[in-house]
């Protein structure tokens, strides 16, 4: 069950003026998924299924927001907190992350060796896609359509989508950039992937040594809360070593080519905090892309969503830095309002 068109998340009027991914298209520019071969649905470089898709169940082609709304409650908490469907029909929902630390912990943890289910890191991908070119309505930040359906959740289920929001929003830091699409996607022509472990081959764990300890990897969000420490101590930052920028910069250009490379490398250098306008970073990445390289990619009309988000606050920076440095010119991210909440949080 294809079609050319996404479905859309069609809320009535009044969701729709607060949720902002929406009804203004506040997506990131880059989104990814790590997926497997046996995941729920199917993943490609030329399109997402989910399993409702593959199932041709009878909700595959049907919005959310036209579900019986306790049913969209039920299915909404178990799909954003991974857990298993009784009935795989019911899996319309595609998740996405604008973290990769979070989508890179996630593979590993995947791999991880208490798992029955477990896969080894050349069998585990990493996508990313660029959103520009998918229409508004396409894709909608979970915290938007958690609020929109939080209050149908049972009451008789501790872990229901009510407590699921009050995590989302505490001060723990259970926040990790994640976004919804449903029924079938067409992203040919608009996304890249790698494995694990070519990855890992290219220097992940040279690069972020943090991310090695297969003792770690049995743990996700909590792990991914941990990495995050470092961005607190804002004293503690040096200037980046050259070996670091060289080896993010390998990475993201065997891995991920072409178009993807540079702003694959500053996600990359962004797994840690860094200095402002690091001169280090900034002549590195002067001396291995163009000034044309860097206009095509139109980085001035990029989309960052930062808040709750410290690594994506610093792939904002970096961008904005680089910009700067090839260009002599800012980025729109500090003057886009969706950006500007973000990055100044």
């Amino acid at each position: 069950m294809t079609t050319s068109s996404p479905l859309l998340f069609q809320p009535d009027p009044f969701r729709l003026s607060q949720m902002s991914s929406l009804q203004d298209g506040n997506i990131p520019r880059f989104l990814f998924r790590i997926h497997t071969q046996n995941c729920y649905g199917q993943t490609s470089l030329s399109e997402v299924l989910p399993k409702a898709c593959a199932l041709n169940g009878v909700r595959a082609t049907q919005d959310v927001f036209a579900w019986d709304r306790k049913d969209a409650a039920r299915i909404l908490n178990i799909h954003l907190r991974w857990w298993d469907y009784n009935d795989p029909s019911e899996c319309t929902l595609v998740c996405w992350t604008s973290s990769l630390l979070f989508a890179l912990q996630y593979g590993l943890h995947r791999a991880r060796r208490s798992n029955p289910d477990r896969y080894e890191p050349s069998q585990i991908t990493l996508l990313i896609i660029d959103t520009q070119s998918i229409p508004k309505g396409a894709f909608v930040k979970d915290l938007e359509i958690i609020d929109a359906f939080s209050s149908y959740s049972d009451p008789s289920v501790t872990r229901n989508l009510d407590y699921l929001q009050q995590l989302r929003l505490g001060s723990k830091g259970y926040y990790f950039g994640e976004y919804l699409s449903q029924g079938y996607l067409d992203i040919k022509g608009i996304c890249s992937q790698a494995t694990m472990q070519d990855l890992i081959d290219s220097g992940l764990f040279r690069l972020m040594p943090e991310l090695q300890s297969k003792d770690s990897w049995d743990k996700w969000a909590d792990r991914v809360i941990e990495l995050r420490k470092p961005f607190s101590e804002p004293n503690n930052v040096n200037q980046a070593k050259q070996s670091d920028v060289r080896r993010a910069i390998v990475i993201a250009e065997r891995c991920f080519p072409g178009r993807w490379a540079l702003p694959v490398a500053a996600m990359l250098l962004a797994l840690k905090p860094r200095i402002d306008k690091d001169g280090v970073i900034l002549d590195a990445f002067a001396s291995m892309y163009s000034v044309e390289e860097v206009q095509r990619l139109s980085l001035r009309d990029i989309k960052i969503d930062a808040k709750r988000l410290p690594e994506v606050k610093q792939f904002g920076r970096l961008l904005n830095n680089i910009q700067y440095h090839l260009l002599g010119e800012d980025i729109n991210l500090l003057r886009n309002p969706f950006a500007m909440l973000s990055l100044n949080d």
